[in-house]
């Protein structure tokens, strides 16, 4: 058989993709040991077979030894020729074991010394028998007799290895047929789509250009945004560094708790009053903020803060400072002394989570805490021009970063007190009871937030600017152990500005005051109510002393006050008369205005003051009657919402008497209507629909009264309604 030639050197064909240029390969490897094992098939084997020295052998002659070792002769060999002689003999193994593996490869049916079959055999099986190679030409069934001729016969490794080769070199010339006819159509293909091989090549190229291309911008894009990123990196990094420097000087500078007890500082122990005094006033002096685990600690007198000192409790409700004389009980001094830097006007400390109990005065004395501008205080201290130079035009000292929160301030003349020229007061949820007055806030940009003040005598005195006030609620004030006279029931007031400005009331309720709910005086200007809750104030306030019983009076020359309110009566004294009232002299003002339950809604006695309040409905609604009239089905009504009064007028006279009057006083319940701007003298007409006619009368100022100017007949149907503005 010829040698395949390597099928690269045909006409270019991927043949490598379909994997058949190693196939070939394999095959003329194969081809070569099959032709070297076919002239291996022209061995001849000694007869006989034993080896004898003094016998001639031809070359490719087999002989065995005495031990069963089988020798080929690679050339003839004459006679006397030891097996040794390797140029004449070449050992090819044990002749035994190595005819026992030729017959094992050429076929494993072996029948042994049995001439029968041992299993089914095919047709063209090849088996041994008896030594023989045999090839069934009738198929067998185990135990059938090979006879020769009949259903077997002899065959030779010649006869299968020709039969193996002829079938490989028919297989071989068809693929290879088969090959060149692919590699003639591929080749056709090939010439067919050059120019479209042409085509995607140059456009490939293109596409590999513009890739270039892009990928070279992109670098550039990327290597810019690295330098970029790796720049604000850097900056980070100086920040970072930079932030953890200034915390770790924070941390560095953090004060470390001190315990209350540890410190000597007993609990619920009254006798050392004066010795828990001096221990705390010693921490404090020492900048220490000291820790109170649950328990009650008395002092004897007025404890002094400065700067970076603190107070902190378990909770406001388990944790309480007990003062047992009539003193102060809380005072935080913030006092200049001529600062270099801005800084030096800044104070900050820490009362927080605790109680404080004034119980040392019938009436409470002092204040439960009390933040001063020392300075302000001491005219001897002042410096008026440095201190100038520093904060501006202002001269508050500022409280910032200060933490007061989470505290009951309980049994004090002023529950929380502060002077003028203060800023910046933070004060979070903070309950104050039992005071002559809850909170002095004289301080101005600050913020409170979630405040309870209930049975104080005065619930919040703001007479100062711009503080934030958020769920605001005081209850039940006007309370006190004794009255004296200075301390009646109608002088008590809720919520009192006085001379305030710039102050945004946030979610305020302010309910059952004994008198007065919310005064706004003294000028007072720029406040603003978002969401006032006025509800049944006044309830312990004597009938005849109506001016105390009004949710909000507006007096004293007050301007641009805005807000929404809401004005209820829900107790059953329904004892919050009016909701809204604005004196002459105020102007400017702007409320949206509802009420449930009140007796008047809103009233004012100057023109233009009063305009933009909207009421929700009217209220005080009188039927009217007159001598000599008789109700209509429909009646006759007027009533006064604080602005107009509405008459209505329904019926038959029964006398044609000039002068007949109906009266409307009753509508303006306690209101002085002969002070209302509007209230003036009036002609009119009341309609006659029985005759279509008008009749003539008037409104009377003095009296309140509508009269008739002319006599109208008997029994004739009078049907009028009219409003007049009494602003």
């Amino acid at each position: 058989m010829g040698i395949i030639n390597p099928i690269h050197k045909a006409p270019y064909t991927n043949f490598h993709d379909l994997n058949l240029d190693w196939i070939i390969e394999v095959l003329n490897e194969f081809n070569t040991k099959l032709t070297n094992f076919v002239s291996l098939a022209s061995i001849k084997y000694a007869d006989p077979l034993q080896w004898d020295i003094t016998n001639q052998y031809e070359a490719n002659t087999v002989v065995v030894d005495s031990n069963g070792n089988a020798y080929l002769s690679v050339q003839p060999v004459p006679s006397g020729v030891s097996l040794d002689r390797v140029e004449f003999w070449t050992k090819i193994g044990n002749f035994d074991e190595l005819w026992a593996d030729v017959k094992k490869a050429i076929t494993p049916n072996d029948e042994g010394h049995s001439p029968t079959t041992t299993a089914a055999r095919a047709v063209n099986d090849l088996v041994w028998v008896n030594g023989a190679l045999v090839r069934v030409t009738k198929a067998m069934i185990a135990g059938d007799s090979y006879v020769p001729g009949s259903n077997c016969v002899s065959s030779s490794t010649n006869e299968v290895l020709h039969y193996l080769i002829n079938a490989f070199t028919e297989g071989l010339i068809a693929e290879q047929t088969a090959r060149e006819n692919a590699d003639t159509q591929l080749q056709t293909a090939i010439k067919e789509n050059k120019t479209a091989i042409d085509n995607e090549q140059t456009t490939r190229e293109n596409a590999d250009t513009q890739l270039q291309t892009a990928i070279e911008n992109e670098h550039t894009v990327r290597e810019n945004a690295d330098t970029q990123l790796q720049t604000a990196i850097e900056n980070e990094q100086t920040a970072r560094k930079n932030a953890d420097t200034q915390l770790q000087n924070s941390i560095n500078q953090m004060q470390t708790y001190i315990s209350a007890p540890l410190a000597g500082i007993k609990a619920n122990d009254q006798s050392a009053a004066a010795q828990n005094t001096s221990t705390l006033q010693q921490l404090l002096d020492a900048g220490q903020t000291v820790y109170f685990p649950s328990g009650n600690y008395y002092m004897s007198e007025a404890l002094y803060m400065k700067r970076g000192c603190g107070i902190i409790g378990e909770n406001m409700r388990d944790t309480a400072i007990i003062w047992i004389t009539a003193s102060n009980g809380i005072i935080y001094d913030l006092e200049y002394k001529a600062p270099n830097t801005y800084d030096d006007i800044y104070f900050t400390i820490r009362i927080e989570s605790l109680a404080l109990y004034g119980v040392g005065a019938t009436n409470g004395a002092g204040s439960g805490i009390y933040i001063r501008n020392k300075t302000w205080m001491d005219t001897a201290k002042q410096n008026h021009d440095e201190y100038r130079k520093i904060k501006g035009d202002s001269y508050a000292l500022e409280c910032r970063n200060s933490v007061i929160r989470d505290i009951i301030v309980s049994g004090w003349a002023i529950g929380i007190n502060s002077s003028l020229y203060i800023a910046y007061v933070s004060i979070i949820n903070a309950f104050v009871d039992t005071c002559d007055l809850g909170i002095d806030a004289k301080f101005s940009d600050s913020e409170l937030c979630n405040i309870v003040v209930t049975f104080c005598y005065n619930g919040i005195l703001c007479e100062t600017e711009a503080n934030k006030w958020c769920n605001l609620a005081i209850k039940m004030n006007g309370w006190r152990a004794s009255y004296d006279a200075s301390h009646t029931i109608t002088g008590s007031i809720a919520l009192h500005l006085y001379h305030a400005k710039r102050e945004l009331f946030c979610n305020t309720e302010v309910q059952e005051s004994y008198a007065n709910g919310v005064i706004v005086e003294n000028t007072s200007n720029n406040i603003v109510f978002s969401g006032l809750l006025l509800d049944a104030n006044g309830f312990k306030v004597p009938v005849e002393t109506g001016e105390n019983n009004i949710g909000i009076q507006i007096l004293g020359g007050c301007y641009n006050i805005r807000g929404s309110i809401l004005a209820t009566n829900k107790n059953d004294v329904k004892s919050q008369r009016a909701g809204i009232y604005v004196s002459p002299d105020c102007g400017n003002i702007d409320l949206q205005y509802a009420e449930y339950e009140q007796r008047i809604s809103a009233w004012t006695l100057g023109r233009n003051t009063c305009r933009s309040i909207t009421t929700a409905k009217i209220n005080n609604i009188t039927k009217i009657t007159a001598t000599n009239f008789t109700n209509g089905a429909d009646a006759s009504f007027a009533s006064f919402d604080g602005r107009h009064l509405h008459i209505a007028i329904h019926g038959y006279f029964t006398t044609t008497t000039t002068g007949a009057s109906f009266s409307v006083a009753s509508a303006f319940g306690d209101i002085p209507f002969a002070q209302l701007p509007g209230n003036v003298y009036r002609d009119i007409y009341l309609y006659n629909s029985t005759n279509n006619a008008l009749v003539p009368a008037a409104y009377d100022n003095t009296t309140a009264s509508v009269i008739i100017k002319a006599p109208v007949q008997l029994n004739q149907q009078i049907n009028c309604e009219f409003t007049f503005d009494m602003l």
